[in-house]
């Protein structure tokens, strides 16, 4: 079933289940920069991947320089170093928080509604913000693309999602 489908306590209960499961994807159609710029973007291309401990950031603006790869895009692997979740209750939501280390060290904290949209803010340690928007889906709904392997391994982990869209590095 999908969440249109469900009342508002199932719908909070399976959203539950998912971000207890540590497989989800929060794929953003929308990127927030530090002073309010605003970026409409693709989902397909824009996501925060989380499987297990295991965590990806791709960020790739559509009218920005294409890059090596063709899409323009940085990616960042890492692990997740905390994970927690302060349940609100059905209809108000679930607030996540998370550490991100890979190339950086990352805060992210997730609002997410019982409907699955979800807002994300990322902060750096030297003061880099960003805020993405978008739908939180697991990852057998997710469609996402990776073009920048930071390191090695990344392409099983792609290829488990979607297996159409990964290609060898």
């Amino acid at each position: 079933p999908t969440l249109s489908d469900l009342d508002a306590k199932e719908k909070h209960e399976m959203l539950l289940e998912l971000i207890n499961s540590r497989k989800f994807v929060l794929e953003s159609h929308t990127l927030y920069g530090r002073y309010g710029q605003t970026a409409f973007v693709s989902p397909t291309t824009n996501f925060v991947f989380i499987d297990g401990e295991a965590a990806i950031i791709q960020l790739a603006l559509n009218d920005q320089d294409n890059g090596l790869d063709g899409s323009g895009s940085l990616t960042l692997e890492g692990k997740l170093t905390k994970f927690r979740i302060r349940d609100r209750g059905a209809g108000k939501g679930v607030h996540i928080r998370m550490t991100f280390l890979g190339a950086t060290v990352t805060d992210l904290f997730m609002e997410v509604s019982d409907s699955g949209f979800a807002i994300i803010d990322l902060n750096g340690i030297q003061g880099e913000r960003l805020r993405m928007k978008g739908e939180l889906v697991s990852l057998e709904q997710s469609d996402v693309l990776q073009s920048i392997r930071v390191y090695l391994g990344v392409n099983e982990k792609l290829s488990a999602i979607s297996p159409k869209t990964a290609k060898d590095p």
